[in-house]
């Protein structure tokens, strides 16, 4: 029997591998390592004991036994406040172990690399995920992470207590939860998926004051509202973080050019497209500047000082960036309660949207827009490469509004826009008395088919010059003859965008 102190390493990503065990060996434990982790730290200069010469019993199976043995998860397991449980591993001449330093087969990051399945089996650790219990239920540390290596260094022998244990033990077993999940998810083809969730934050309250309300982060995800970096203002509501949400991917829409939203209630009451970043921000405002009060303004562009003096000019809950000058941020900063907030993700998209329902939740493809489609026109009148590109521009406007949605643009900017309305034509109505006299010469987008030759009629009465929809109506061609006696150019997508 030992009666030094003992660490039990098996690693796979050794990341400052030599700096926790070097701590280990300062703190008087002596060292066990399983075949690569021991070799390792003996050509780094370490003395350290093989889990054969542990239990003397060898590695068998290529390694997929190592670790699984009494004289190891006996001397994990054992209850230290039992005198029962201390006789009985003596009586086995199990020496007790006093930390588990673990982490697993790298399973998640080979997903992509295109290995068949008997190869990927191979990355499925099971020693591991049992140290990891183990320990994590003897209530001793358990380092499953290295990024844990640096907190347990500093920590005093005083300092181990029952909360800094616990909370190792929590993150264990959220890791190998994890893991596991990740396992079922890949090997179920989709028929299983176990989402794991951590909460970074606790909101005053929800959509209204009487809801409680949290943030969690989607563990493992490249990409986060969580990961939003806030420069200065209040903190971030729920219905902030919604509409946060919901600007960032419109923006992601139209990463071809500066471009600027201004959206309330997650529905976009501005938005343009051009060269100068100045204009852009005008043009966007000048869509709705009475809806834009109170509202959330995002560029896919450094924010500089003329710009921010021009947004101070106007009250905006919030503002979004990929960054901001020096100049710009000491601007923002005399409006203390106005969060200025930092993203650098436009260039990523999650790919599945994920919505909660009565016992249970509906997963779709994220409805990215991607051309994929050729805008035909159906009408006797042609469009021009200005009319294109203007149809374009709007039915990725619309496609980003709720149904049932029109939108009305005009020279790569929102005019107008009806949300959310049960009738079609009621939302055209909205959108004509948003855009007043700049519907002269617009094009209208619909995020579905008209049903009806009625909108066409509102639409053509308000001088709108062009019309761009999915189509696919029982009535397409009762809707195409109307376009064609009224002199609107119509161009049809075959593509839906219904956003509930």
């Amino acid at each position: 029997m030992i009666n030094k102190k003992q660490a039990l390493i098996s690693v796979w990503d050794k990341t400052d591998l030599e700096m926790i065990a070097s701590k280990l060996v300062e703190k008087d434990y002596g060292l066990i390592a399983t075949g690569s982790t021991s070799k390792y730290l003996q050509e780094k200069g370490f003395n350290t004991k093989t889990v054969k010469e542990l239990t003397g019993f060898p590695e068998i199976l290529d390694g997929r036994v190592k670790t699984l043995h009494p004289k190891v998860f006996g001397g994990i397991l054992y209850n230290r406040n039992l005198e029962s449980h201390k006789k009985e591993i003596a009586s086995h001449e199990i020496d007790s172990i006093d930390i588990v330093v673990c982490n697993l087969y790298p399973f998640e990051d080979v997903l992509d690399k295109g290995l068949t399945e008997d190869e990927l089996i191979e990355y499925i650790d099971i020693g591991g995920v049992s140290l990891i219990r183990a320990a994590a239920k003897a209530g001793i540390p358990v380092l499953c992470e290295p990024c844990q290596y640096k907190e347990f260094t500093q920590k005093s022998s005083d300092a181990m207590n029952k909360d800094y244990l616990r909370r190792l033990a929590v993150a264990a077993f959220i890791r190998t939860a994890e893991y596991d999940s990740k396992i079922a998810n890949h090997l179920s083809n989709g028929e299983f998926i176990n989402l794991s969730l951590e909460k970074t934050k606790t909101l005053r309250y929800g959509e209204n004051p009487h809801q409680k309300a949290h943030l969690y982060k989607k563990r493992g995800s490249s990409i986060s509202l969580c990961d939003l970096d806030q420069k200065q203002g209040k903190d971030l509501s729920y219905n902030n973080l919604m509409d946060t949400d919901a600007a960032l991917n419109i923006i992601k829409e139209f990463m071809d050019k500066n471009t600027c939203v201004i959206l309330k209630h997650a529905n976009s009451c501005g938005l343009a497209q051009g060269e100068n970043r100045i204009k852009v921000y005008e043009k966007a405002l000048s869509g709705d500047p009475m809806s834009a009060f109170g509202g959330i303004v995002a560029v896919n562009f450094e924010i500089e000082e003329d710009l921010a003096i021009k947004m101070n000019e106007h009250f905006f809950e919030i503002v979004i960036a990929p960054a901001y000058s020096e100049k710009a941020i000491e601007i923002f900063s005399k409006k203390k309660n106005l969060r200025v907030l930092v993203y650098k993700g436009f260039d990523k998209k999650v790919d599945k949207a994920f919505y909660d329902v009565e016992g249970g939740m509906l997963v779709q493809d994220r409805d990215w827009f991607c051309e994929d489609f050729t805008l035909r026109c159906v009408t006797n009148k042609k469009p021009d490469e200005k009319d294109l590109e203007e149809a374009l521009f709007a039915f990725k406007a619309v496609k980003n509004v709720k149904s049932n949605a029109i939108v009305m643009t005009k020279d790569n900017m929102l005019v107008g826009m009806g949300a959310g309305q049960p009738s079609r034509v009621d939302s055209m109505e909205l959108a004509i008395k948003k855009a007043g006299e700049k519907s002269k010469g617009s094009c209208v987008a619909s995020d579905a088919f008209f049903p009806f030759p009625d909108a066409v009629e509102k639409a053509a009465q308000n001088g709108v010059k062009v019309i761009v929809q999915p189509g696919g109506s029982i009535r397409d061609k009762k809707v195409i003859k109307k376009a064609d006696e009224l002199g609107i150019v119509m161009l049809m997508t075959g593509k839906r965008h219904f956003k509930h």
